[in-house]
């Protein structure tokens, strides 16, 4: 991911200086995905030039300075770029961080900062529903380019998602090993390992999310793997809104999935 090391990979310089620090250290196959930013629209065609795989963009802050989020107008440009990569074959995918504040979060105001719904409050499912709305109208108006949201936690965007499908939009969705076997009423007070953004949220959010994966309209599970040192996790002060958002555990991804597959009678 192009974001959560220095330098974020959003200039063929700042490429390099990755690739370079990667080199004899790697012992899979990796490839690097490049950002979308507000100040590098001109670095977006060298970067894919240059190898990376794709782009990822934030729609509401990503919580690092060096990586801010990005407003239609400039997803509009993002995407003019990417359509002329793919006139010239060269093909790339465009990936979204989907939640989009059109003044929706609302204040914690005199709410305590150790308890879950506290955190979910500030992060509630119209963010999602707001950026999946506007990604597919962008999506719409250049349907030469791959859209792909990451990390889907809201089932209240799923509608929308389907008829976009159903409609040929080039649209792919992911969610994750979280968010299929959590659910936010069984997050104990000051429990900030389970903060991740979007959250984990209510368990019949969860099922909605499962009867999605199985018929399709969700593409992927995958990691997003956030990890951290403990202490920006805050874990002896239990404040959630303070606390790293991103969840660890990579190694689990695959058992924890499946041990909730088979729950439901997958094979």
């Amino acid at each position: 991911m192009p974001l959560n090391s220095i330098p974020p990979t959003t200039t063929v310089s700042n490429l390099h200086e990755k690739l370079n620090a990667a080199r004899e250290k790697i012992s899979v196959d990796v490839g690097f995905y490049g950002g979308v930013i507000p100040s590098n629209l001109n670095d977006l065609i060298p970067l894919v030039k240059e190898g990376v795989k794709g782009f990822k963009c934030f729609m509401i802050e990503s919580g690092v300075d060096e990586f801010p989020c990005v407003n239609k107008q400039q997803i509009e440009d993002a995407m003019k770029k990417f359509q002329e990569l793919q006139r010239e074959g060269k093909d790339t995918v465009f990936m979204f961080h989907a939640e989009m504040d059109c003044g929706d979060i609302p204040k914690p105001d005199g709410m305590d900062p150790k308890a879950y719904n506290t955190f979910l409050h500030q992060r509630p499912q119209v963010l999602e529903t707001n950026a999946i709305r506007t990604i597919i109208e962008v999506a719409k108006e250049h349907p030469e380019v791959r859209c792909h949201i990451v990390h889907l936690s809201a089932s209240d965007a799923l509608p929308m998602i389907r008829q976009a499908k159903a409609e040929g939009v080039q649209l792919t969705v992911e969610t994750c090993p979280h968010y299929l076997s959590l659910n936010s009423e069984i997050v104990p007070e000051g429990a900030t390992e389970y903060k991740c953004c979007p959250p984990i949220r209510e368990d019949e959010n969860r099922d909605k999310l499962w009867e999605a994966l199985k018929e399709g309209t969700i593409d992927y599970v995958v990691s997003d793997h956030s990890p951290c040192v403990v202490e920006l996790k805050l874990m002896d002060e239990g404040d959630f809104l303070g606390a790293w958002g991103g969840i660890g555990g990579l190694q689990f991804g695959i058992p924890v999935v499946w041990t909730e597959a088979r729950r439901r009678g997958c094979t």
